[in-house]
C-alpha cells in the first residue's frame, strides 16, 4: 500500500491531531520557513510539534550533519509520531474526526475496510506498534528526474548492497520467518 502526503497535508494532519509528539537526534534551529518566516528551534530528545513546526522539522537539511540523510531520518520520526498520535486512546476515539482530517490531505490506496478493522484492533487491545524503518544509502550526484527531465538536479543514488537489504526488510515483514533480517 502507499500513502501521498504534499507539505499542505503534513501541517494540515499534524493541527488536526493537536500536535505530535517527534523525537530529534540533534539541537538545531531550522533554516528560515519560507511560509511563516520563523526560525524553529528543536532540541536533542522528544519535541512536541505543531503543523507548521513539524513541516519546518521534516524539510530541514542544512543545518543537520548529514544533510539529506538526516531530513530523510526527520521524516522517519514524524511518520512514527504521526502514527503514535492516532493510535493514542484520545484520538482514537475520536477516530472519525481524525480520519476525516488525514483523508482530505493525503492520496492512498488502503481500503477503508482495511483502516477500520485496525481501528477496531487498536480500540480492543490498545497494543503497542513497532515501527520499523529503514533508509537507503547511497552517493551523491547530478542526474535528469523523472519529475524533471530538462535539467540535472542533485540526487542520491542508492549502493545496490542497500536496496537489497531492503527489499528483503520488506520480503520479511510480508512473509515473517521466510527471508533472512
Amino acid at each position: 500500500y502507499y500513502v501521498i502526503v504534499n507539505f499542505e497535508s503534513v501541517v494540515n494532519i499534524v493541527d488536526a491531531l493537536g500536535g505530535v509528539d517527534v523525537y530529534s537526534m540533534y539541537t538545531f534551529d531550522a533554516t528560515r520557513s519560507e511560509r511563516t518566516f520563523e526560525v524553529y528551534h528543536y532540541e536533542e530528545g522528544m519535541n512536541t510539534l505543531n503543523g507548521e513546526q513539524a513541516l519546518s522539522f521534516v524539510r530541514e537539511r542544512y543545518n543537520l550533519p548529514e544533510g539529506d540523510k538526516d531530513r530523510g531520518k526527520n521524516q522517519e520520526a514524524l511518520i512514527a509520531g504521526i502514527i503514535n498520535k492516532i493510535i493514542s486512546p484520545s484520538i482514537i476515539q475520536n477516530y472519525t474526526a481524525v480520519m476525516d482530517a488525514i483523508t482530505s490531505n493525503v492520496s492512498m490506496n488502503i481500503p477503508t475496510e482495511m483502516i477500520t478493522a485496525l481501528i477496531k484492533m487498536q480500540l480492543e487491545d490498545m497494543s503497542s506498534w513497532d515501527i520499523v524503518s529503514t533508509s537507503l544509502d547511497g552517493y551523491s550526484d547530478y542526474s535528469t528526474t523523472y519529475s524533471y527531465p530538462s535539467e540535472e538536479l542533485y540526487v542520491m543514488k542508492p549502493y545496490e548492497d542497500t536496496v537489497t537489504e531492503a527489499i528483503q526488510k520488506i520480503n520479511n515483514i510480508k512473509n515473517p520467518g521466510q527471508y533472512i533480517q
